[in-house]
């Protein structure tokens, strides 16, 4: 608390005096001079009063206190727990007296005989001279604060900083500047250790030709380079920057900066520009169209295939641009905008956009586009990501397929006519010849023809009808086919069918195969089973389990002989053999009230 002359606040003074009238008359010389007095007349009452108080602004301490302590001892106690002025009252003049309260204060030494003009000037005195060397402790803590602070940030952030003076051609560093060279106090520090040492032999003529130039045009340094740590022999890499000053001639007298230790931002960086080459030269391999742009439809870049595409140099050149800067796209420029903002503004792809893009020559050419939103690190939309490919010639090639295909499906319907009909043709001959003949065997071989030719004209009905010439469907094939063959052998007053088949495709190769066998059986069971019989009741069955086909063909005719195990081998029962050995399928005849044809082959 600084005193200064008409002050209003009241000082404080510990008075510490063991006369008592002596102590009085101090005390109201004192207090009519506006200081608040406090007394104590011995050495250990003082060091009791001031301990744990901060209300005392100066103690004056009478030295002779009688039998305890003596001031001198007094005080020391006191200075050893707070900062307070002492002064001195004594009427000792002894130099043994002075140097020793020299040793412990120096805020002055007032004899006691001395008046009350001086006694006033010196508490004065006192006052002042302890609130400068408050000041001073002041600043010296902030500057020691900030001296550590400034260290240990040094430290934190391996930043070192450095002073050079050119005329001397010497250096000095901070204690975190050594750690990032790695030397120690015994390291010469000249300019020819440091670049024959420190600095990394590719990066030197790189260091000096900076400085060069920076105290040619009086501009600050900022540089990357790397060094040689002294104390592992590491290559770090490091960033300076450094201001100069100069003399008034303008000749360089020292250069100032800080260093700060950026290897693993470096390797990063260097790792993320392979990156970078490696990315860019995947965008410039692949045929497809790729651009990028911003917010507002801006392009931030392209591959080289696009580049090419609209006629620019380079993939920078397109940077900046809009679609209607670029006369290939400006015509559609206002749909290319348009799919932007909805994939920006929803957030949502785009895929397979088929639009068109004008080449250089001025050919409009088909595009097949797809746009993706583009993120930043937070998940927000800053952009959008395009590719899109040149689909003319493949369009082109689609069609002419297309073409090819009809023209295929037509021919193929006429050759399918033509068959039919030539089966037809061949049907209606045997049919004539049928009429002709006289004997039943003559007959009986007409109409198993006429069964097969007729089994051959529905599978070619049934293809002129579909429009896969692959997979035909069972159901609708049989269901013509029994019909057809009822119609030459049977009597539908004496003998009804009861059909049960299935919904399902095959192979037009393997239905032919099935209708042979069916027609076989069937033609077979209405020739011989009802033979002198009343009516009858023919069973057909044709099913799907998995990757299996059963056919089941059962009569309640009168079967083949008791004592035969199965009919006998006729031409008839080889071709049914023959064709289910071609299926890779299995047979069965048995009797069961009637005959029972049963197979089973795979799809």
């Amino acid at each position: 608390m600084e005193f200064q002359s008409g002050e209003s606040d009241q000082k404080k003074i510990l008075l510490v005096e063991d006369d008592g009238i002596i102590a009085f008359s101090e005390k109201l010389t004192l207090e009519k001079n506006n200081f608040d007095v406090v007394l104590a007349s011995t050495g250990e009452e003082a060091v009791a009063l001031m301990n744990g108080r901060d209300d005392i602004d100066m103690v004056l301490m009478d030295i002779d206190l009688g039998r305890g302590i003596d001031g001198t001892a007094a005080a020391e106690l006191i200075l050893e727990k707070q900062e307070v002025p002492i002064v001195f009252l004594s009427g000792h003049t002894e130099k043994e007296i002075l140097d020793k309260t020299d040793k412990i204060t120096s805020y002055g030494y007032i004899l006691k005989s001395a008046g009350e003009t001086v006694l006033l000037a010196s508490i004065k005195m006192a006052f002042r001279l302890f609130n400068a060397t408050m000041s001073i402790r002041k600043k010296e803590k902030i500057l020691e604060d900030n001296e550590f602070f400034f260290r240990e940030s040094q430290k934190a952030g391996r930043i070192g900083s450095y002073k050079h003076y050119f005329e001397s051609d010497l250096w000095e560093g901070s204690e975190t500047l050594d750690e990032i060279y790695g030397i120690d106090s015994n390291f010469v520090r000249n300019i020819d250790s440091y670049y024959n040492k420190i600095v990394y032999p590719d990066d030197r003529e790189k260091l000096h030709s900076a400085i060069s130039e920076c105290k040619k045009n009086k501009t600050p340094l900022d540089i990357q380079y790397r060094i040689i740590r002294v104390s592992d022999k590491s290559v770090r890499w490091i960033h300076s920057l450094a201001d100069f000053r100069f003399h008034d001639d303008g000749s360089p007298f020292y250069i100032v900066g800080t260093t700060k230790d950026i290897t693993n931002f470096k390797t990063a960086e260097l790792k993320l520009q392979k990156n970078e080459v490696m990315l860019r030269s995947i965008l410039d391999t692949i045929p497809q169209h790729v651009f990028w742009k911003d917010l507002n439809s801006v392009y931030l870049g392209c591959n080289m295939a696009l580049a090419k595409s609209i006629g620019i140099p380079d993939t920078n050149s397109i940077v900046g641009k809009t679609d209607f800067d670029i006369p290939n796209f400006k015509p559609e420029a206002e749909s290319y905008r348009a799919d932007d903002e909805f994939v920006m503004k929803n957030n949502s792809p785009k895929f397979h956009i088929i639009e068109h893009v004008h080449s250089v020559d001025g050919e409009k050419l088909q595009i097949d586009t797809s746009k993706l939103p583009l993120y930043d690190a937070d998940g927000n939309v800053y952009g959008m990501l395009g590719i899109y490919e040149d689909i003319t010639d493949r369009m082109a090639a689609e069609k002419m397929i297309r073409n090819l295909l009809e023209e295929k499906n037509i021919l193929l319907k006429e050759v399918h006519h033509r068959l039919k009909n030539n089966v037809a043709m061949i049907s209606g001959f045997l049919a004539l010849q049928l009429q002709d003949a006289s004997d039943s065997t003559s007959r009986n071989v007409f109409e198993a023809l006429t069964g097969r030719i007729k089994s051959l004209q529905i599978l070619y009905e049934c293809l002129l009808m579909s429009d896969d010439y692959e997979q035909l469907s069972v159901q609708e094939y049989f269901d013509k086919l029994i019909t057809v063959i009822f119609d030459i052998y049977g009597d539908s007053d004496r003998i009804s069918i009861h059909k049960e088949i299935d919904n399902f495709s095959v192979t037009t190769r393997k239905l032919t195969t099935l209708g042979l066998i069916v027609n076989e059986v069937i033609s077979n069971a209405l020739k011989y089973a009802y033979a002198g019989r009343g009516k009858g009741v023919l069973t057909v069955e044709v099913r799907t389990c998995g990757e299996v086909i059963s056919v089941l063909i059962r009569d309640d005719g009168v079967g083949f002989n008791r004592e035969q195990k199965c009919p006998e081998k006729g031409l008839g029962l080889t071709l049914i053999e023959m064709l289910v050995s071609q299926l890779g399928g299995t047979y069965s005849i048995r009797q069961n009230n009637g005959t029972e044809f049963s197979m089973e082959c795979g799809f």
